[in-house]
């Protein structure tokens, strides 16, 4: 019996591993399962909609390309244009009615510090508050949740206290989400256009290494913002040169994003001796051993750059 992976089986490992971040984020932030895979359902159908060249496809079409049953497909195709609506958390649920019921606010409208447990019938508690939402989950459950997501704090005594005004992210944040975006979706489009075989090729490259101590991995890591730095500079400059004398050409119709990764963590115990640096790898078809450059443009936790598609000069 061959037992050598499938295509499919090989692809299901790259997505499971893909997903992890992601999947990291998701819980740091407080994005349930049920609110991604809604995304994920018409992520499938936007996919398999543009498959079909503008032309409008049917239900069953998409039913069958996605496994998507017919009913959600209709649903999503008829769906308004624009941010996706999206079921909001329970943290959520419980935030808006803390800061929102007179039950649970002073005579300012400020939400109260809540006792963990009501002393007395009808006195209002953060488990009266999580009853007043869901039966369904245990209040201890939420409140680690909440506590987790830096919601609110649970002093020693047993009250718990909102530590935050609003259900949003800061504007330092939503900016980075932003850019992690725009960022690792260019950067998987790249390596993903390559492997459908995409004429010519994307840079999508990268080295690496193991066994390695922090102040080793320190060291590339200012390296590699060093040439950053050059690389920035010069594919600026030449951007800003190329958009003066393509502005009124009737084909200039494309953009570009170039950037630069540089990712370390521990290794998992019981690792396999270090075997030394590995050669440049990517997605790129062969055409040497071009070192790696990802896809963290001049933004993201690197400071450059007015926008996310505007090249600029220091």
């Amino acid at each position: 019996m061959d037992a050598t992976p499938s295509v499919s089986e090989v692809l299901a490992a790259a997505v499971g591993k893909l997903l992890r971040p992601l999947v990291r984020l998701c819980l740091a932030h407080g994005l349930k399962y049920q609110q991604v895979a809604e995304l994920l359902k018409a992520a499938y159908v936007d996919g398999a909609r543009a498959e079909h060249d503008n032309a409008r496809p049917n239900v069953s079409q998409i039913s069958v390309a996605t496994g998507i049953h017919r009913k959600d497909v209709n649903r999503l195709l008829n769906a308004p244009t624009g941010p996706a609506s999206l079921p909001r958390s329970l943290e959520a649920e419980v935030f808006t009615r803390w800061v929102a019921d007179p039950a649970f606010c002073d005579a300012d409208g400020r939400p109260l510090a809540l006792a963990r447990q009501s002393a007395e019938p009808g006195e209002p508690s953060f488990d009266s508050l999580t009853r007043a939402v869901t039966v369904d989950v245990h209040p201890r459950a939420i409140l680690d949740a909440m506590a987790r997501l830096g919601l609110v704090d649970e002093e020693p005594h047993g009250m718990v206290r909102l530590r935050v005004a609003a259900f949003v992210p800061a504007p330092e944040e939503r900016r980075m989400l932003a850019f992690l975006a725009d960022n690792v979706r260019d950067h998987l489009a790249a390596a993903v256009s390559n492997v459908l075989g995409a004429p010519g090729g994307f840079l999508e490259q990268s080295v690496y290494g193991d066994g390695l101590r922090t102040a080793s991995i320190e060291r590339l890591h200012a390296l590699s913002r060093r040439h950053w730095d050059r690389v920035l500079r010069e594919v600026a400059r030449l951007a800003q040169e190329l958009e003066l004398g393509d502005r009124d050409a009737a084909d200039a119709d494309h953009r570009f994003r170039v950037g630069l990764y540089f990712y370390s963590e521990p290794l998992p115990a019981g690792s396999p001796p270090a075997q030394g640096p590995k050669p440049a790898q990517g997605s790129t078809p062969a055409q040497g051993s071009t070192p790696a450059q990802g896809s963290t443009p001049a933004q993201g936790s690197t400071p450059a750059g007015p926008g996310p598609d505007r090249p600029h000069q220091d």
